[in-house]
C-alpha cells in the first residue's frame, strides 16, 4: 500500500498542479487531502472545484472552519468582523458563502491496513488547530497519540514537514503544498508506504513557479479583496516563512483595540529589516 497525503494547499492551485504532477509519477495506490485546502490564498474556488471532482478522501482543517464561520454570517461578532479575518471573508465570498459541501468533513480519519489502522489528521484527533512540530515534546506527543497509538500517524497544519519515530508509531508531518514555512518554497507533501506490516515515509518537495502563483494574488482579486493582510500572506508565499502569525503577535492587539489601523500595521511590518531576512533551509 502506497498513499500520497497532501495538506495545506491554501488556495494555491499553481502549487497543487505541480505537486499532483509529481504524485502521478510515484505509482501510488491512493491520494488523501489532509485539510486547509481553502483560505490564505488566491484560488479557493478553483482548488475546491477540482478536489470535489476527484474521488479522494478530504479532511477539514482549521482554515475551512474560519471560512465556515464567515459563510454562516458570524461576522457580526466583533472577533470575526475584525480586519484580521478579511482573507477568510474574501474566501467565503468566492464560494458564494456556501460551505455546505465541506462543513461536514471530518478533522481526522482512520485508514485500514494490514499493519493495523492508521490515523490521518489535519492537526490531531482532538483539534484541527493543534500541530505536531519538530520541537513537540515527548509528553505532548504521548497525549496526542493516545493510549492505543497507531503504527502510523500523519498530520499537517504546521507547514513544517517531519518524520519521527516515537515508540511503535511512525509520526509524519506532510508539510504544506501551497504555503511551506520551513524556508523551502517548493510544494511539499508525503508518501507513506506499507511493506509487510511496517510503514515507511518519504517527504517530497516539488519545484513550481512561485512567481506565477504570486501573480494570481492580483489576477484573482485576493490582494484587493483580502485586505492589507493579503500582502503579508504574499510575503509568506515568497519567503516560505510564517509571517502572518508574527504580524499578529506584534500588531494584533493594537489592531483589535483600534490603536492602529491594519494598513499601517502591515506597512510597519513589511518595512522592518528582519521581515526580509529569512533563514533559508537547504534544499535536499
Amino acid at each position: 500500500m502506497k498513499i500520497a497525503i497532501l495538506s495545506d494547499i491554501h488556495s494555491n492551485f499553481v502549487a497543487l498542479e505541480s505537486a499532483l504532477e509529481d504524485v502521478a509519477r510515484q505509482n501510488v495506490d491512493g491520494i488523501l487531502i489532509a485539510g486547509d485546502f481553502l483560505n490564505r490564498g488566491p484560488q479557493p474556488r478553483e482548488v475546491w472545484s477540482f478536489l470535489q471532482a476527484q474521488n479522494w478522501p478530504v479532511l477539514r482543517g482549521n482554515h475551512e472552519d474560519y471560512v465556515i464561520a464567515q459563510c454562516r454570517n458570524l461576522a457580526d461578532d466583533d472577533a470575526l468582523a475584525n480586519p484580521i479575518w478579511q482573507p477568510a471573508r474574501w474566501t467565503a465570498e468566492q464560494i458564494d458563502k456556501d460551505a455546505s459541501s465541506f462543513s461536514h468533513l471530518p478533522i481526522w480519519m482512520t485508514v485500514p491496513a494490514s499493519g493495523g489502522e492508521i490515523i490521518v489528521a489535519h492537526g490531531t484527533t482532538r483539534f484541527n488547530n493543534q500541530g505536531v512540530f519538530p520541537k513537540t515534546s515527548n509528553e505532548e506527543l504521548t497525549s496526542i497519540l493516545g493510549e492505543n497509538p497507531p503504527p502510523l500517524f500523519v498530520c499537517g497544519h504546521t507547514h513544517v514537514s517531519l518524520i519521527r519515530e516515537f515508540g511503535r508509531t511512525l509520526v509524519v508531518n506532510t508539510g504544506a503544498v501551497g504555503m511551506p514555512f520551513n524556508g523551502d518554497t517548493r510544494a511539499q507533501y508525503a508518501i507513506v508506504t506499507l511493506r509487510g506490516k511496517k510503514w515507511s515515509a518519504e517527504l517530497r518537495a516539488v519545484e513550481y513557479d512561485v512567481e506565477r502563483a504570486a501573480r494570481t494574488f492580483e489576477r484573482h482579486g485576493f490582494l484587493d479583496g483580502g485586505g492589507a493582510l493579503a500582502r503579508v500572506i504574499l510575503h509568506e508565499l515568497r519567503s516560505a516563512r510564517p509571517h502572518l502569525s508574527h504580524w499578529i503577535n506584534r500588531y494584533g492587539d493594537a489592531v483589535r483595540t483600534g490603536e492602529m489601523g491594519v494598513e499601517r500595521a502591515v506597512e510597519l511590518y513589511l518595512a522592518a529589516p528582519e521581515t526580509h531576512n529569512p533563514i533559508h533551509a537547504p534544499k535536499s
